[in-house]
């Protein structure tokens, strides 16, 4: 299934997410806020591959997003556990990662851009 999605994408690293909810909504722990980040437009699509244990769905994507703000990219400059949570165009928000998968993000700065790089594995029945 590919989603296609409008362009903010709300970064919460780990340790900030109390539990997410069946619809899709990431709900923070008191007094955290997530790091907001605006990309272009952006299609994901993930990939299903059969393993021994059971189907493995992953995401493995590139986004160029504006330049975020000094401090929140002081917070991503190593590899962060994150969980995203993106508007999708239905109003309904959409989440990769999860409390025990967590996504890996890499944040690389540019001159004009910022890129993330977003790699995530998970049974595909979650």
């Amino acid at each position: 299934m590919t989603n296609e999605f409008c362009n903010t994408i709300q970064i919460y690293l780990r340790d900030q997410v109390d539990s997410i909810t069946n619809e899709g909504l990431v709900i923070a722990k008191p007094g955290e806020n997530p790091i907001v980040a605006h990309a272009s437009d952006l299609d994901i699509t993930p990939s299903i591959t059969d393993s021994k244990a059971s189907l493995i769905k992953s995401y493995a994507e590139t986004l160029y997003i504006d330049k975020l703000q000094p401090v929140d990219a002081a917070r991503l400059k190593i590899k962060r556990s994150v969980i995203l949570q993106f508007k999708v165009n239905t109003d309904q928000p959409f989440v990769i990662g999860s409390l025990d998968y967590p996504a890996r993000l890499t944040y690389t700065p540019n001159l004009n851009t910022d890129i993330l790089k977003i790699e995530h594995k998970q049974p595909a029945h979650l």
